[in-house]
């Protein structure tokens, strides 16, 4: 067992593939929380590897509670509050600034990045699958907890007309961090300093 603490980690952001609509036939709004922290040897298949991805929550609000908009930008500012987070990684190919302007809205001043997806979900992904195959990320706390988001990464095809809402704001925040799946490159980052607040214990992987 592998434990992880806030102030083990360099940096942490939280990936969100929003929902501009909310409502019966909404999508939802994948927010996931990811920090990059230490090597381990215990799974790392990669030698001198330069870092690895903790996925610390799914804090998705389930479809069937049909969150609003307010109601999901809540959420985001939360688990940003939760897990001490540097910034918020948006997908702004719906919504584009409106996203920003919702989410600055409850939390005026909160470090919003937007990103724009000029490829497709695969081909976004596939980087993020190298880095599950190397033994690289690793989702931390009850596996319940990720069950939903786990299920959309082992069941996902190109033909699905479901749009993986919590695949999506994964592989927007583990991209965030700079890791590579095919060098092990992280460009120059500052340390984060920050007091200790949770401990963490790793909960079971997942491949891609």
């Amino acid at each position: 067992m592998i434990a992880i603490a806030r102030e083990d980690l360099i940096r942490v952001v939280i990936g969100v593939d929003p929902a501009v609509t909310s409502g019966e036939d909404a999508d939802e709004t994948g927010i996931v929380a990811v920090g990059l922290g230490p090597h381990q040897d215990q799974t790392c298949r990669i030698e001198r590897c330069a870092g690895h991805a903790y996925v610390l929550e799914d804090a998705t609000i389930p479809r069937e509670l049909r969150p609003t908009v307010d109601q999901w930008a809540v959420r985001v500012v939360e688990a940003f509050d939760l897990w001490q987070a540097d910034r918020v990684i948006a997908e702004g190919n719906q919504g584009g600034e409106l996203v920003e302007q919702v989410l600055r809205t409850v939390r005026p001043g909160l470090p919003v990045k937007r990103v724009t997806a000029r490829v497709g979900k695969r081909t976004r992904a596939e980087p993020i699958a190298a880095l599950y195959e190397q033994g690289r990320v690793h989702h931390i706390g009850n596996p319940l907890g990720f069950s939903v988001m786990e299920d959309q990464l082992t069941t996902w095809t190109q033909s699905d007309r479901e749009s993986p809402d919590r695949l999506d704001a994964l592989v927007w925040a583990i991209s965030a961090l700079g890791i590579s799946g095919s060098t092990g490159v992280l460009p120059q980052m500052d340390f984060v300093s920050l007091p200790k607040r949770n401990d963490f214990d790793l909960g079971g992987l997942t491949k891609l």
